[in-house]
């Protein structure tokens, strides 16, 4: 039986003004990137990445209201983005907006994640690096929302990348397989490494299971039953104030860097 709770809450600073365009049918559609601070205390810790695709209303609010630094808050789902790129597949992931508005607190910074989807393989498990914990890897599946207008090669799933360390690490090993329910609450993050292969930069985001990880069913009455609290990201985002904020001008907008739209990847 497969599940599909698949919501995202993020807070960041846009990195560019919105790209706005207008389908056949002239419906708007906005694009744009949110930079979310690390969850760290590394001076030199590249921010994260998030692409955002706003229809419609929404994307008209974008054009309107939204510029390079201006603070945001934005909710929605996480999505498989796969596109060719010199004649390969990059494997990415955009955010479907569900709502977005401008920030109250110019300090928002957040990148929240719950998600309900069943294990593609059994989890991957060792040793951290230095020894000193461990790391599990694994995948969701989560069933996408169904559109009437779906063309009939369109993936019906979206596949989301977990990583867990130490005791979920232990726990995801020892009690999750192939084929299982699970329920993830934790945060976004994005990366990059070196393909030894092809020596290509390949991107990445995953989530980091920062809260316990646990089993979901479901009901005689089709309702979905956990076995783990789960906090909305909603609920939680007042705690994102905590984290580091990014630097700012006297209007409130966030100082991005020049050149950064050649060092991240807008997928």
């Amino acid at each position: 039986m497969s599940f599909s709770t698949n919501y995202v809450a993020i807070g960041g600073h846009l990195a560019a003004d919105p790209e706005i365009r207008y389908t056949q049918s002239s419906k708007a559609v906005a694009t744009y990137r949110i930079l979310v601070n690390p969850r760290t205390s590394s001076e030199n810790a590249s921010p994260y990445s998030f692409t955002c695709t706003a229809w419609s209303g929404m994307a008209e609010y974008a054009e309107k209201h939204f510029q390079k630094g201006t603070c945001v808050v934005v909710t929605g789902r996480l999505e498989n983005d796969n596109y060719q790129k010199d004649g390969r597949t990059v494997y990415g992931f955009r955010i479907n907006v569900g709502s977005h508005e401008t920030a109250k607190n110019a300090n928002t910074n957040f990148a929240y994640f719950i998600g309900i989807g069943n294990l593609t393989s059994d989890p991957a498990y060792r040793t951290a690096a230095d020894g000193k914990g461990s790391v599990c890897n694994f995948s969701i599946g989560i069933n996408k929302v169904y559109r009437k207008d779906r063309a009939a090669n369109e993936p019906t799933s979206d596949f989301i990348r977990v990583v867990a360390f130490d005791k979920r690490a232990d726990f995801a090993s020892k009690y999750l397989k192939k084929g299982m329910p699970a329920v993830v609450n934790g945060y976004l993050r994005t990366g990059s490494y070196t393909d030894k292969e092809t020596g290509q930069k390949v991107w990445y985001t995953d989530v980091v299971a920062a809260n316990d990880i646990g089993f979901a069913s479901r009901k005689d009455d089709g309702t979905t039953s956990t076995s783990a609290s789960v906090t909305p990201p909603a609920a939680a985002a007042s705690a994102a104030a905590a984290q580091t904020a990014p630097t700012q001008d006297a209007d409130g907008f966030m100082n991005i860097p020049d050149g950064i739209d050649e060092e991240l990847p807008f997928m």
